[in-house]
């Protein structure tokens, strides 16, 4: 099973500390994981604590013996990044990204004839941070796999098996079939949480309201606490499925409004 020996990941945050956990643990030595943090500091870090073992400068320090890179970082980032290492002209390398949107990154990477794979692993936790990852993150959890362009087919092999080394499953997919229904089961849960939040934030005497929730409102409203960025960011790349989602749930919930004032509702 041929493996990489050399990966960089750009922003090792929870996803990406968790897959360089996650390969060292099971390969050790046997792979050199290159990392970028949001600040050199952060990366100088994570190199002391050998979640990686060399911090990256700047992209462009990425040496060209690194057979997978993988862009970790928010959805505004790696689309820069794209665009970056499209003129660097990496042939023997495959780039693969974690994001949660994949439609428009994927036809920036065909457009500029990048070897790239996108991707999507269906795992995560509230706090972010390379301070929270977690060598097991991924096992029996679900990662998309959408067709690359311009890979070669042993760099492909490459990417699969490090996904399936992680304990995750392969799951093959369309970008935008993907876009549509990540923005059902992922994307629309978030923007609901967001508002349902934001209605009680409305409401008078919220310290009160605090004291007094429990488990319940707190699952509910979790991942509305996810940062602005990620909010924004899939937003700006997935609108028209999120609106579209969204449109639905609110007519689904005008009818349960007026079912229970007409008590018309037979199952709840």
């Amino acid at each position: 099973m041929p493996l990489p020996k050399k990966i960089a990941i750009i922003g090792v945050g929870l996803i990406g500390g968790s897959i360089a956990m996650g390969l060292k643990q099971r390969l050790g030595s046997k792979i050199t994981i290159l990392g970028a943090c949001s600040t050199l500091k952060r990366a100088k870090i994570t190199q002391s604590i050998h979640i990686i073992d060399q911090a990256v400068v700047d992209i462009n320090s990425i040496p060209g013996d690194v057979q997978i890179v993988i862009l970790a970082s928010p959805i505004h980032t790696n689309i820069k990044l794209i665009k970056r290492f499209a003129s660097l002209n990496s042939k023997n390398t495959v780039f693969i990204d974690i994001s949660s949107t994949k439609s428009q990154i994927a036809f920036l990477a065909r457009k500029l004839s990048l070897p790239f794979i996108p991707t999507h692993p269906m795992a995560g936790k509230e706090s972010s941070g390379f301070e929270n990852a977690d060598a097991n993150l991924f096992v029996n959890k679900p990662w998309i796999v959408c067709p690359g362009s311009n890979v070669k087919p042993q760099l492909k092999e490459m990417v699969e098996n490090l996904i399936a080394l992680l304990g995750a499953n392969i799951i093959l997919m369309d970008p935008g079939k993907h876009d549509e229904l990540i923005g059902l089961v992922s994307h629309l849960p978030l923007f609901v949480s967001h508002v349902l939040l934001s209605t009680i934030h409305k409401k008078e005497r919220k310290k009160t309201i605090a004291a007094i929730s429990s488990t319940g409102f707190q699952d509910m409203t979790r991942l509305a606490h996810h940062n602005d960025t990620l909010k924004n960011d899939i937003l700006k790349t997935n609108r028209k499925n999120v609106i579209a989602h969204l449109s639905l749930f609110s007519q689904e919930l005008n009818l349960f409004i007026n079912q229970s004032r007409n008590q018309s509702y037979e199952h709840i």
